[in-house]
């Protein structure tokens, strides 16, 4: 199981480096605007809503409820999803709160005739844009996800929607790619570093009683056993 685990984090982990690897280039051969400007030009009123809807799953909010229903699966779970998730805002907090603050986001720096149209349901934030928090909660959770589920086919699924999440960002104005591209590796650099924690050096694979789940202590359950 463990060896699958590793396998399906390492497929996730290598489509991570491709990204930031094209991300790299990308950033190095334009401005900081030119590819928000580039992308806007191919946003539509119908997809709008759906990517929307995307960029909503990064919320850190989402995946506090998604953890307490994992204690119902296994306690080990939700508390090293907990983890990451407070790693995740702590760092969020540090950078854009104390770090860098005023650095503008996209709205700010663009003029309307810079873009081809509006994003329908955008949000009007002018600062504190480094870097994506939702990216960060994205690629961090997503990392975990790759390395618990433990299939190969699945990790590529999971990184697919982080990278939706980091598009999502830039597509609905919020965030340039500097931002998005600084956020994946962030979030990623979290997530191996609480897996290296809790499974490595606490073993918490090994640990009976937190690997227990809440569901072993419904009636229901007992009466089936």
């Amino acid at each position: 199981m463990l060896n699958k685990r590793i396998s399906s984090l390492l497929i996730f982990l290598s489509l991570t480096i491709c990204f930031a690897i094209a991300g790299a280039v990308i950033l190095c051969a334009t401005t900081l605007t030119q590819p928000t400007v580039w992308l806007n030009q191919f946003s539509k009123a119908w997809l709008d809503p759906i990517i929307d809807s995307i960029t909503d799953l990064g919320l850190g909010g989402f995946w506090v409820v998604v953890a307490v229903l994992l204690l119902f699966y296994r306690y080990s779970y939700s508390l090293i999803l907990l983890t990451d998730l407070g790693l995740v805002a702590l760092f969020t907090y540090l950078f854009k709160e104390i770090l860098f603050p005023n650095l503008p986001r996209p709205l700010l720096l663009l003029n309307l005739t810079d873009l081809t149209r509006w994003v329908d349901g955008a949000d009007t934030y002018l600062h504190s844009s480094f870097p994506s928090g939702h990216t960060m909660t994205a690629f961090a959770v997503c990392t975990l996800f790759a390395y618990w589920i433990g299939r190969k086919g699945w990790a590529i699924v999971i990184f697919f929607f982080a990278f939706m999440v980091g598009f999502s960002r830039v597509y609905m104005l919020q965030h340039f790619l500097r931002d998005v591209f600084f956020g994946a590796i962030y979030g990623t650099v979290i997530s191996l570093v609480t897996i290296w924690f809790y499974d490595v050096v606490l073993n918490i694979e090994n640990n009976k009683l937190i690997n227990k789940s809440l569901l072993q202590f419904m009636p229901l359950r007992k009466k089936l056993d």
